[in-house]
C-alpha cells in the first residue's frame, strides 16, 4: 500500500521539477539528465531539430496517459476502451507518445506508471536545445518485465492551418537562402559574370 502512494507522488514531482526547469533554466540538457543519458535502452532521434517535437508538448502528452500503479499484462488490441491493449498514442500539440508491443511479441507485464516513468526518462535523456532556446526531444525506449514494450516519441506533421514553429522557420530561411545563392550563381554563369569577382569574363 505504501509503494502505491509514493510512486505517483514521485512521478508528479518529476513532472513538476521538469516543468519548472523549462520555465527557469536555459542550461544545456546534459546538466539536467545526469547518469540517465547512459541508459543503453534509450535511443534518441537524429536529424534536424525541426523534425523533433518540443519538450513542453511531450510533457503535456504524458498527462493523458493512465496513472495507475497496478501491474497488468499488456496484449495487442485495438479497443480504445481497453486500457491494457496496445498500441495506444497520446498526443499533445505536435508531440505523439506511442506505446506498443515490440514486433512479434505477444504480451508483456508492467504498469502504466512504469511506462510513464520510462517516457519521462526518454524525454530527459534526449532533451536538446534548438533554435531560440526551444527545447526538443524524441526517440524510443523499451520497458516492461521482458523489455517488450516500446515507447516512441515523434512529431506530428504540420497541419494545413498550423504555423511553422521556430526551428521550421529557421530551416525554411536557410533553404530560401541556399536557393537564392544557387539562383545567383546560375544567373551569373548565364551572363558570363564571375560570381566571385562580380565582373564579366573576357
Amino acid at each position: 500500500m505504501h509503494s502505491s502512494c509514493t510512486i505517483p507522488a514521485f512521478f508528479f514531482l518529476t513532472l513538476c521539477l521538469l516543468t519548472t526547469t523549462i520555465a527557469q533554466t536555459p542550461e544545456p540538457a546534459q546538466n539536467l539528465t545526469g547518469a540517465i543519458t547512459a541508459d543503453p535502452q534509450v535511443r534518441c532521434a537524429s536529424g534536424a531539430a525541426s523534425t523533433r517535437p518540443t519538450r513542453e508538448d511531450c510533457i503535456a502528452a504524458l498527462l493523458h496517459m493512465p496513472q495507475d500503479t497496478s501491474t497488468h499484462t499488456f496484449r495487442p488490441g485495438s479497443d480504445p476502451n481497453e486500457k491494457y491493449q496496445l498500441p495506444k498514442t497520446f498526443p499533445s500539440g505536435r508531440c505523439a507518445v506511442t506505446v506498443s508491443l515490440r514486433s512479434g511479441k505477444p504480451q508483456d507485464i508492467t504498469s502504466w506508471i512504469a511506462i510513464n516513468l520510462a517516457a519521462t526518462q526518454l524525454i530527459l535523456s534526449c532533451d536538446t536545445v534548438a533554435t531560440g532556446m526551444l527545447r526538443r526531444t524524441g526517440g524510443t525506449v523499451v520497458t516492461g518485465r521482458a523489455g517488450d514494450i516500446g515507447v516512441a516519441i515523434n512529431k506530428f506533421p504540420r497541419g494545413a492551418n498550423d504555423a511553422p514553429d521556430e526551428d521550421e522557420q529557421a530551416e525554411q530561411a536557410e533553404q530560401a537562402e541556399e536557393a537564392r545563392k544557387t539562383g545567383l550563381k546560375t544567373m551569373n554563369g548565364m551572363n558570363g559574370v564571375n560570381p566571385v569577382q562580380g565582373v564579366a569574363s573576357a
